[in-house]
Order: C-alpha cells, then sequence, then structure tokens
C-alpha cells in the first residue's frame, strides 16, 4: 500500500515548488507501495561496481570503460515494461534509449552534469528485482571528480543495504572506509566482496583480506562479517566464478527471508530524510518571513558582501595553485634524455651478449628486431612507472591545496549565511576527491622499416661479412631501432603526463567554483522566498506563516504516521 507520509511530504514538497525533491518523494513513495529496498553498490572508483552490477543483471545495463565511470545515481528496479528514464533536478523526466544511458550518466557523457542530471531509473524484468530489490549503481568514490563523491555521499541516507566492492591494490582507501563509517549506522545490512580476485594470488588475497577486515573491524567495533572474493568481468562474460555464484545466492536469500523488513525500514528512512529536508528549508524561510523587511534587506545585502569576493578569491587560489612547482620541461627532457642514453647503453650489452651466444650466423639476423623491442619494452615499462608514480604524487597534491582552498571558501559562506538568518545551516561537506589513475595507456609503435635497407642488406653482409664485422652491422641495427623506438614512447609517455595533468587541473577548478555557487545559491533562494512573500505585504507574510505552520504540522503528522 502506498505511503500516506510520503504521500503527505510529496505534497508539500510540490506546494513549495521543490519539484526536483517531490519527485524522489514521489520515487519512495512507489518503492513502497512495491515492498522495495535499496541495495546500492559502494566504493572506490574503477572497482568494478558498474561491471559487477550488470553480471547481476545477466546484460550491460551500467555503462563501463567510460573514465571516469558512473557520475549519477542509477536505480535498476523491476519493471515488466522495459524501458529507462532520466530524472532531471528541476523534476521532469524523459525516456531515453538504453544505449543512451551514458550521455547523461558519465564524466564523459555529461561532464560536470552540466545537463542537470539527478537520477536514471531504468525498469526490467528480473528474478532478483522481483524480489523488492532495488540496485543502485553509485559513482566511486576518491575520484579527480569531486562532485561524483558528493553525489554519493549525499545518497547514503537513502540506502537499505550497502554492498561495498573493494579491491587488492589497495584493500581498502580512506575514501572507502570513510564511506564505510557513514554508511553502516544508516544501512540495515553491510555486504563485502573483494573483486578482481582473479588477480590476486593465494598469500596476496590472505593479506588483502586481513588487513581490511582489521581496518573495517577497528572502524565498526564489530566484526565485518565473511568477505567474497569474485572476478566481476569473469562473471559478465559469463565464466564460473564461484564467488559470484555465492554472492548471487546471498542477495536472493536476503531479498526472501528479509526483504519485507528492509522495505519497512527503507520506507521510515525515506520518510524521515526527507521530512528533515524540508523542514530545513521552511526554518530558512521562516526566518526570512519573521525579520522585518528593511533588516532582511539588510541581512541579505551583508550576506551578498560577505560572500561577494568569494569567487575573485576562488579565482585567486586557483592562480597561485597553477604556479605551484611542477615538472619543469627543460628539466625532464634533459632527464628523458639521460634515460634513453643509459637504457640504449645497457640494452646494447646484452645485444653484444646475446650475439656471442648465437652461433648460427643466420639466426643473429632473427634475433635482433624482437630481442631490441622487448629490451625497449622494458625500459619503457619502467619510465612509463616512473612518470605514473610523478603524475600521481602531482595531482594528488594540487588536489588536496585546491580542496583545501574550498573548504575554507565554503566555511566562510557558511559562516555569513548563520551570522546574516540566525539558522543553523547543514554544512555543505567538500571533500578533497583523491586520484588514483590508472597506468598511462602506452601504444607501442614499430618504426617502418620497410625502406631500412638493412632489411635487405643485412642477409647478404652476413653470408659476406667475416664474423666480427656481420655482429658489429647487425649491432647497429639494434642501435638504430631502440634509439627510435625509446624516443618516440618516451615522447608519447610525456604527452599523455602533460594531458592528466592539466586535464586534473581543470576538472578540479570547475568542482571548487560548482561547488562554491551550489552552497550560495541554495541559500539565497530559500531566504529570497521568504523575502518575495514578505513585499507582498503583511496579509500575504501572514498567510505564508500559516502555510508554514499547515505543512510544519503536516510533517509532524507524517513523521508520526506508520
Amino acid at each position: 500500500m502506498k505511503s500516506n507520509a510520503l504521500n503527505d511530504l510529496e505534497r508539500i514538497a510540490r506546494e513549495r515548488g521543490e519539484l526536483a525533491l517531490a519527485a524522489d518523494i514521489a520515487e519512495a513513495g512507489k518503492a513502497a507501495e512495491a515492498g522495495q529496498f535499496t541495495l546500492a553498490l559502494l566504493g572506490q572508483f574503477k572497482r568494478g561496481k558498474s561491471t559487477l552490477l550488470n553480471a547481476l543483471l545477466g546484460r550491460p545495463v551500467s555503462p563501463v570503460d567510460v573514465a571516469p565511470l558512473t557520475s549519477t545515481i542509477i536505480v535498476i528496479q523491476q519493471g515488466s515494461d522495459e524501458r529507462c528514464e532520466i530524472q532531471f533536478q528541476e523534476g521532469r523526466r524523459e525516456a531515453v534509449a538504453f544505449e543512451e544511458i551514458a550521455t547523461y550518466v558519465t564524466q564523459e557523457g555529461n561532464p560536470g552534469n552540466r545537463l542537470g542530471v539527478q537520477a536514471a531509473f531504468v525498469y526490467l524484468d528480473h528474478p532478483l528485482l522481483s524480489l523488492g530489490v532495488r540496485l543502485v549503481d553509485t559513482p566511486g568514490v576518491g575520484s579527480v571528480f569531486g562532485l561524483n563523491t558528493d553525489v554519493t555521499q549525499g545518497f547514503l541516507p537513502r540506502i537499505d543495504v550497502a554492498l561495498v566492492v573493494l579491491g587488492g591494490e589497495p584493500p581498502i582507501t580512506g575514501d572507502e572506509l570513510e564511506l564505510v563509517k557513514a554508511a553502516a549506522p544508516r544501512a540495515g545490512k553491510l555486504i563485502f566482496v573483494m573483486n578482481k580476485a582473479d588477480l590476486l594470488e593465494g598469500e596476496t588475497r590472505l593479506k588483502a583480506e586481513a588487513f581490511a577486515r582489521k581496518v573495517i573491524g577497528e572502524a565498526l567495533a564489530c566484526d565485518p562479517g565473511p568477505f567474497l572474493f569474485l572476478s566481476a568481468r569473469r562473471a559478465v562474460r559469463g565464466e564460473e566464478d564461484g564467488g559470484f555464484r555465492e554472492l548471487a545466492r546471498t542477495l536472493e536469500e536476503l531479498a526472501r527471508e528479509a526483504g519485507g523488513q528492509l522495505a519497512a525500514l527503507a520506507e521510515s528512512a525515506s520518510k524521515e530524510y526527507f521530512a528533515g529536508r524540508l523542514r530545513h528549508a521552511m526554518a530558512l524561510e521562516r526566518q526570512a518571513l519573521l525579520t522585518p523587511m528593511e533588516e532582511m534587506g539588510s541581512r541579505i545585502e551583508r550576506f551578498k558582501r560577505a560572500v561577494e569576493d568569494v569567487e575573485d578569491l576562488a579565482l585567486a587560489a586557483q592562480s597561485r595553485l597553477a604556479r605551484v612547482e611542477g615538472v619543469d620541461p627543460r628539466e625532464a627532457e634533459v632527464e628523458r634524455a639521460e634515460f634513453a642514453r643509459t637504457q640504449l647503453a645497457a640494452a646494447l650489452k646484452r645485444v653484444d651478449q646475446a650475439l656471442r651466444e648465437t652461433r648460427e650466423r643466420w639466426a643473429r639476423r632473427r634475433l635482433i628486431q624482437p630481442l631490441s623491442e622487448r629490451l625497449v619494452r622494458e625500459a619503457v615499462a619502467a619510465w612509463l612507472q616512473r612518470a605514473t608514480d610523478e603524475t600521481l604524487r602531482l595531482v594528488k597534491d594540487r588536489t588536496e591545496r585546491i580542496a583545501t582552498e574550498t573548504r575554507r571558501l565554503a566555511e566562510r559562506v557558511e559562516r555569513a549565511a548563520a551570522e546574516c538568518f540566525d539558522v543553523p545551516l547543514t554544512s555543505y561537506t567538500i571533500r578533497p576527491p583523491k586520484t588514483d589513475f590508472d597506468r598511462i595507456l602506452l601504444e607501442f609503435v614499430n618504426p617502418t622499416l620497410a625502406l631500412d635497407p638493412q632489411d635487405w642488406l643485412f642477409p647478404l653482409l652476413e653470408t659476406v661479412l667475416p664474423s666480427h664485422l656481420a655482429d658489429a652491422v647487425a649491432r647497429r641495427r639494434a642501435a638504430s631501432l631502440m634509439a627510435d623506438w625509446l624516443r618516440a614512447n618516451l615522447y608519447a609517455i610525456e604527452e599523455r603526463r602533460v594531458e592528466e595533468l592539466d586535464g586534473a587541473m581543470r576538472l578540479l577548478q570547475q568542482d571548487m567554483m560548482q561547488a562554491l555557487h551550489h552552497l550560495e545559491e541554495a541559500i539565497l533562494a530559500t531566504i529570497e522566498l521568504g523575502v518575495r512573500q514578505r513585499e507582498q505585504g503583511e496579509q500575504a507574510v501572514a498567510e505564508r506563516l500559516e502555510v508554514l505552520s499547515r505543512q510544519e504540522a503536516a510533517i509532524r503528522a507524517a513523521e508520526g504516521s506508520p
């Protein structure tokens, strides 16, 4: 049966013009009516949450292989009429094709959520969903996109079961631990899985589980329960995976045995969460209504003056960060050249050794190119690791700096609002988005050798030249090959490194401005709603206060209703 309490809260939100909130409450009401509970996949980005979700559903629903993957909430629930709908922040919904989901829910398709997407809703006919489970794919925490973390944090109060997806390197991060600690008091159950288990050897797996279990146990002051080791990638390909089979069985048993209780708890939690959001907005509006016009006008002006330079300060902070010492291009070039020189010298010694150990003259020609490529790949791999580590260090440094600046400015906005309007505000948390870039993709480029005279001259020379001269020709060819390959690939790595750093800074700066604008606009929009009522005269104020009193009473009644 549809929840009367949620129905009342939805009506109040619509009366207040908060259409996005009303749409959220309506969705919670539908879930309550269907006896559904929410099971959300949580974890750091790149843990394979979307792949695991697709494996559970047996079909590709949540986008994968798009960096940095999901950036908004995706809700999958039972529906005989299979479809996908995008809910926008202004409350409207739009039907889209399944293959279009990535356009709306990923950072690549919808950078910075410029389309104003609140969530994507997917309706499928599936045995697990038919048991009342609503599967939710959340953005990964700890990515370079700070707002992705905020989306996940904001959804925590609406989670009934948390499926925490961990990994092996590292088993659990600081961001993930904070997420677990925040989810634990709200979720009726926590389920922990270690994904990508096919990449973990026996001893490594044991150490990963022991570490994660110890850290989580200390944080929650209780045993986290069993850890399921699985490979979502293997499962999504239809390959046998015992851990995945055990997870599917666990979820089905949970839905059958505790689904009704979890659905009831979900309804109660939704009621509390949405009532709290409405009460907070109404407290701000009441303050604006009760404060004399002149005083409220001056308060708004005082607030605006207090924060008018926040954007300038943010731009100044970004400018300072841009000047933070990084990698000097000239020094990097010198270092790269020296690395190539030393690697080439070492590789040539190994070529010389191989030539000495190869007795047949025909075999010398055949070993040169594959041996040269293998030696260069080893050198390039070492440089790639070095460049990647340096990139991660620099991005992490800039991330922490800009997150600190954003928190400082956000606290200034919050202080100004509290001082000007005498209403305690819910702090807008700015979480430092940490970075864990995948290894820079390297495309190993083979130089074109079709016109190289050595390709046709070398076989001839090796048959007519003395052995030591044939070896010298072979060595020169190896040196030429390896020098070309080293130069091209080290340059490609440098280009990618610069691209990663520049892209990370642009996105961090964008997140900073969006967070501050969101905070200011949310405060002023609520206050100015009350001011507009004041401008219509005392009768309008009295009527509005009466409406607020009625709405507040309705909220209290809704909170007390079963």
